[in-house]
Parts: structure tokens; C-alpha cells; sequence
């Protein structure tokens, strides 16, 4: 997330950690960690179709999903019930009885020494009835048939709408129905971002400042901003205390985000955490030099410093009294103008401004 030329491709790839929300530390295995991971880059704004049928085959999904045992004697509904009531549909649009049969459709498939293995002999060949649909389904039978569901696509849209747009006020159908029956057709992942990022709402003054950054979006705002790159293990560390613990998301369903990332301890925690980044000392080091970037960018008085960072970190958009709080001390030439700086970067970055997208 730090160095790509993608930032885009890395929080749609962040997007879909949360959403197919797997554990590491119940997977037990780096190298299926890392294939997951690569699969969901893979696909972040590409085919959400190709993108859950390598869910569905994903060694490391199946194990933290305990699902790595299908047999047709005692079909695992674990993956059945997570892609249908998580990963498309929601809880509200499918039955005891779907999952039942679509545990069955699923039968055969086993995780052996972390590689996915088909076993014919136990796949269940009998007729099964999905979501009003009859027939001898197996797998890739029930994706498309999920794919296919309105709900998938409407359930889709508005997650994306919370991640992309505004997580305070709910779209209503009228907004959400063109967007999901456009998404229906191919589900293109990008062509429904672009739509979503291009349209008038997405620039809307109710959507402003409508969404809580997570914990690595306010970390890795600062870092990106300021040019360099850091310690990602200490950086790994802090996001878990402030409770964004990547690849370990907490359950099946991911972060909650919203307001879950804010109370009194998590902004302390916050502020602590742009503290560390920004002091020039301590595990970060003195990676990250405010005034140094400034001064990379032209300026040359702490008051062009002060102009630039504002834009940086807040696009200059400040209401005129919070930013009379902000420190004002003068600088003279015997300033220690790479402190004061500091001091003036960690002022804006604690502001609640700051914390929103």
C-alpha cells in the first residue's frame, strides 16, 4: 500500500480483505496467506465472478471456514452458508434449505496438505433444489445461480457505496438499482467503480467527509504524503492495537468499519500512533521529515510550509476558526524549522478532519 503505483488496486484489494474476511492466524500457512492475498490483488477491480470462483476454491478460505472436508456423507455447510449469507446474497435472501442443498453441491472437495483436491466418489450426484432452481448441481452450478440473484449485485453496490462514497446515510433503492443491474451484466469490478467515482454524488457535499478512515488508511494517508517508506512490521503492529490487524481480520464478516474504528481509547491510540510517525525519532526513525518534503515542493518559509502541508493533509479546506487553534508561534530564522514543522503536520493529522474521507 506504501509503495504501489496503484493506490486504487491496494484499498479495493484492502476492500475485499474485509469482505472475504480470512484469518491468518487460523490458516496457519504464510504461502496460502500470500496466494489468497494475490488473489484478491488479482482480481480487486477486475471480474468479482472470476474473483468468488477462486474464493470458492481457495485452499486457505476453506480452512479458516473449517470447510476443508466435504463429504457426501456429511456435507460441511460452512462454505455454503458464508458465500450465501456474506459473500453475495445476505442473510435475508436465502434458506436453511439452499445452504443444505448447496452444502451438497459442494461435496467432493477436500484441503490436503494445503493443496484443494477433488474426490468424485464424494460428490453428492443427486438432485438439488437452489434457490428455486432443480437439478444435479455442483459447484460452479451454484456460483452462477448466486450470480444470477438480484441480490448479489444489490448487496454488492451498497458495500462498495459505504466503502467508496458515504457510510452516515443510506442510498436509497432509486440510486442503488441502475448501479446493481449494471453490475449484474458483467460484474466489472472496475466499470462499477469508475461509475461510482466519476458520478456527481461521489464529489456531493453530503458525501464529503462522510466516511471514518480505517486505521491503515490514516497511517499510510500520512506516509504516502510525506514520500518515504517505514518500518511495515512496526507499522503491521500499531494498526493491530488500533484494532485493524491485517491479515487477521476478526470474523467472517470482516472489519466493521464506521464508527467501531472511533471512541475515546482509538483516538488516543490515533494520535498517538501520527505521534511516532512524525517525531524524527523512535521505532519509525526520522523517515518522515515534513519540512523537508515542503521544501522539496518549493517552499521556502515556514509560512509557504505551513500553506502546503494544510494542502497535503486537508486539501486546504479548514474552517478558519479550527484553524486558528492550530500552533502559530513564529518562526525565526533561528528556529529549529524541522521540529516546529513537525509539531505543525502531527497538529493537522490529530484534527478530526483529518480522520474522515
Amino acid at each position: 500500500m506504501i509503495q504501489t503505483p496503484h493506490p486504487l488496486l491496494e484499498k479495493m484489494t484492502l476492500f475485499w480483505h474485509s469482505h472475504f474476511a480470512t484469518n491468518a492466524a487460523e490458516v496457519k500457512n504464510a504461502r496460502l496467506m500470500q496466494q489468497h492475498i494475490r488473489l484478491l490483488r488479482s482480481q480487486a477491480l477486475g471480474s468479482f465472478r472470476i474473483l468468488l470462483e477462486g474464493i470458492s476454491q481457495d485452499p486457505a478460505v476453506l480452512i479458516w471456514l473449517g470447510a476443508e472436508a466435504n463429504r457426501k456423507a456429511y456435507p460441511n455447510e460452512n462454505l455454503a452458508r458464508t458465500i450465501m449469507e456474506t459473500f453475495t446474497l445476505g442473510p435475508d435472501h436465502c434458506t436453511e434449505d439452499d445452504i443444505r442443498a448447496t452444502s451438497r453441491a459442494f461435496t467432493g472437495w477436500f484441503v490436503l496438505r494445503g493443496k484443494l483436491r477433488y474426490i468424485p466418489r464424494e460428490h453428492d450426484v443427486n438432485e438439488k433444489q437452489i434457490l428455486g432452481r432443480k437439478g444435479n448441481f455442483a459447484r460452479e452450478d451454484v456460483l452462477r445461480i448466486v450470480l444470477e440473484q438480484p441480490a448479489t449485485s444489490q448487496s454488492l453496490v451498497r458495500k462498495l457505496y459505504r466503502w467508496l462514497i458515504n457510510e452516515t446515510e443510506q442510498p436509497n433503492e432509486a440510486l442503488i438499482a441502475p448501479l446493481a443491474e449494471l453490475f449484474a451484466k458483467d460484474y466489472d469490478v472496475l466499470k462499477l467503480v469508475e461509475t461510482m467515482l466519476r458520478s456527481n454524488l461521489f464529489f456531493s457535499t453530503s458525501a464529503y467527509r462522510g466516511r471514518i478512515k480505517c486505521p491503515a488508511e490514516f497511517a499510510i494517508g500520512i506516509v504516502k504524503a510525506l514520500e518515504e517508506t517505514i518500518s511495515t512490521t512496526q507499522l503491521a503492529n500499531d494498526l493491530a492495537d488500533l484494532g485493524q490487524n491485517l491479515y487477521n481480520p476478526p470474523t467472517v464478516r470482516g472489519w466493521a468499519g464506521g464508527q467501531h474504528w472511533i471512541n475515546s481509547t482509538a483516538i488516543v491510540a490515533r494520535q498517538n500512533l501520527a505521534s511516532a510517525l512524525l517525531q524524527g525519532s523512535g521505532p519509525y526513525g526520522n523517515k518522515l521529515n515534513p519540512w523537508a518534503v515542503a521544501q522539496r515542493h518549493g517552499c521556502t518559509t515556514p509560512a509557504s510550509a505551513r500553506r502546503f502541508l494544510l494542502d497535503l493533509f486537508l486539501q486546504g479546506d479548514l474552517d478558519p476558526d479550527v484553524y486558528n487553534t492550530l500552533p502559530k508561534t513564529p518562526w525565526g530564522q533561528d528556529d529549529d524549522l524541522g521540529g516546529r514543522t513537525r509539531s505543525f503536520a502531527y497538529a493537522i493529522v490529530s484534527l478530526p478532519e483529518f480522520h474522515l474521507a
